[in-house]
């Protein structure tokens, strides 16, 4: 891949989220101008406070939580763009694929806007399906952006990038959802939920081993692994969070773990 068709696929990617972004906005304010954002009865099942809280459960700071994904992944892909605009490091392109994670868990945002918090509906199954792509999405880039990372690996980059894309399409739609448990932060259920966090968290740490052993090949800070971690920390936290307190910590670190990352990623580049 030419670092100039990398530049114009990242750019397409800050557009794209930019829309994502724009349209969810309109949804809400239209639902919200509207009063229909709150009509279904399946919030006081879920025990959400639906005013402002700080320390317990909240219908806003699971909206904040994906709003801040939203607004986080447009930023951060404006830095790969123009930090990485003449450089052939090819993690840049496995942090896209992250960015495109955490635009597909932020999908769920639209779950409240359409009323579809029970029953069998697309919406609800879109959504089902873009969350676990964007778990395994998140995992495997990361994974992946550890694992080949050298240079010797740079004519592979292509055939790389759509093994993470195509494992974690596949799962998505191999897993079956349970559309009738839906969490408070909007996620619907799948099944062996138990055994894919296991392996998410496997994988995490054969991630963060890996970077640990390269940096100690090549002499370089263990910073990179400290910011790797964070930022995996970071995104399953706000990921997950209906509590505003875990969503002031998650996004804290998905920010420190990135720019970490990127000072180290910039620094060998």
């Amino acid at each position: 891949m030419t670092i100039r068709l990398r530049n114009r696929l990242i750019r397409a990617l800050f557009y794209f989220f930019v829309a994502v972004l724009g349209i969810s906005c309109a949804f809400y304010f239209l639902q919200i101008f509207r009063n229909r954002i709150f009509e279904n009865p399946n919030f006081i099942r879920q025990n959400w406070n639906m005013t402002f809280s700080f320390s317990k459960p909240c219908f806003w700071a699971s909206v904040a939580g994906n709003g801040f994904l939203l607004v986080y992944e447009i930023v951060i892909c404006f830095f790969l763009f123009k930090g990485f605009e003449k450089t052939q490091s090819q993690e840049v392109c496995f942090l896209a694929c992250f960015l495109i994670g955490c635009c597909a868990e932020s999908i769920k945002l639209w779950v409240p806007v359409f009323n579809t918090y029970t029953g069998f509906s697309k919406m609800l199954i879109f959504a089902g399906d873009a969350t676990i792509l964007s778990r395994f999405l998140a995992t495997l880039s990361l994974f992946f952006c550890a694992l080949f990372s050298g240079q010797e690996q740079r004519q592979n980059l292509e055939q790389n990038i759509i093994i993470v894309l195509g494992t974690a399409f596949f799962i998505s739609i191999v897993l079956p959802l349970n559309t009738a448990d839906i969490q408070s932060n909007f996620k619907v259920n799948h099944s062996f939920s138990r055994i894919v966090e296991v392996v998410q968290i496997i994988i995490n740490l054969i991630t963060l081993m890996t970077v640990y052993l390269n940096n100690r090949r090549d002499g370089v800070s263990y910073w990179g692994v400290v910011g790797l971690f964070l930022l995996m920390g970071g995104f399953y936290i706000v990921a997950g969070c209906s509590v505003m307190l875990w969503l002031v910590f998650g996004a804290g670190f998905m920010i420190a773990g990135m720019v970490i990352y990127l000072k180290i990623l910039h620094r060998i580049s």
